[in-house]
């Protein structure tokens, strides 16, 4: 959408295209201009596998953990702050997520340097709440 929009493409091949549809020299239509809202929403979608990717590797492990925790703890109470605290640390990743997206779209600084921080802060925190659940199995 934004591509044809502003007439930015990211492969030569697509230049060729654009060009013969609006009949252009290839000189005037941009090849991968880092300013264009196509290039911001690539750069928005490699940061989310860049941070989404380490919240697996780390969540993941504390699911498991904490699905063995409920099992063998013998005090309910444990078990239910434990999955409390455990939820609002993946809610508060995924919202940090969103927001940031909407961050980087809006280009707003230094609010997205902020919210990336938490987000990366959560994942840390998921991580050695991981580290503290195995440890009271």
């Amino acid at each position: 959408m934004y591509k044809r929009k502003e007439g930015v493409y990211a492969n030569p091949k697509d230049v060729r295209v654009a060009v013969v549809e609006k009949n252009k020299s290839s000189t005037e239509t941009p090849l991968d201009d880092p300013s264009s809202m196509t290039n911001r929403m690539k750069r928005i979608h490699a940061n989310d596998l860049e941070n989404i990717l380490p919240f697996f590797l780390v969540t993941v492990p504390y699911v498991l953990v904490s699905s063995l925790q409920v099992s063998s703890v013998t005090s309910p109470q444990y078990a239910i702050w434990d999955s409390v605290i455990g939820n609002v640390l993946m809610f508060s990743f995924t919202l940090s997520r969103y927001l940031y997206f909407v961050a980087y779209w809006r280009a707003w600084q230094p609010w997205r340097s902020l919210i990336w921080f938490w987000g990366v802060l959560t994942t840390i925190l998921i991580g050695i709440y991981t580290i503290v659940c195995l440890y009271v199995l």
